[in-house]
């Protein structure tokens, strides 16, 4: 019976089709498969208009590097935590902010927390505390909504970086640098 089928589908064209689909279907899958695995793996892409007025496609990386660990530009409060080391006892937390990073390594240290206060109020809290715990050489800057709070107290040096958690836009990602000078 089989036999017969593949006679009558060769005698009207069938099997070189069939054949060119399984051919199609083999390097349709292959492209997927190069293409760079799940979607979840891949780096999205913002869309800005160009000059002409067309989209265009820009990378947008989701995560920086920082001493000791990475830091997801996508987000602090949307991650679980992952703590080793709780914050030195001279840097205060932010009252009701959640550590979601903590790890400290050869004299380095590395603190994310998240919370739903304003990077404004995150700000004026830490130029107004640090000091008080006995860091010196305070500087603050604000780049494109982004704060950072910058100290040092002997040979350790204290940064401070406030901003927009990417993922919860009410929230507020707090990243705490520690390390040693010269």
């Amino acid at each position: 019976m089989l036999g017969g089928n593949r006679s009558a589908c060769a005698a009207r064209g069938g099997l070189p089709a069939i054949l060119a689909l399984l051919a199609a279907l083999t390097v349709l899958l292959a492209g997927c498969e190069s293409g760079g695995g799940s979607v979840a793996s891949r780096t999205p892409t913002a869309t800005t208009a160009s000059a002409a007025g067309s989209p265009t496609s820009n990378p947008t990386p989701e995560t920086i590097s920082t001493p000791g660990a990475p830091v997801g530009i996508a987000g602090l409060c949307a991650l679980a935590p992952s703590v080793s080391a709780q914050l030195p006892s001279d840097i205060p937390p932010y009252p009701s902010a959640q550590l979601r990073i903590g790890s400290n390594q050869n004299g380095g240290g590395l603190y994310g927390l998240c919370t739903t206060a304003s990077v404004a109020d995150v700000k004026s809290f830490y130029v107004a505390k640090v000091p008080e715990n006995g860091w010196k050489n305070l500087s603050s800057t604000s780049i494109g909504g982004t704060d950072q709070i910058a100290a040092t107290k002997s040979t350790t040096t204290l940064t401070i970086t406030i901003l927009t958690d990417g993922q919860v836009s009410s929230d507020t990602d707090i990243i705490i640098v520690t390390g040693t000078s010269g």
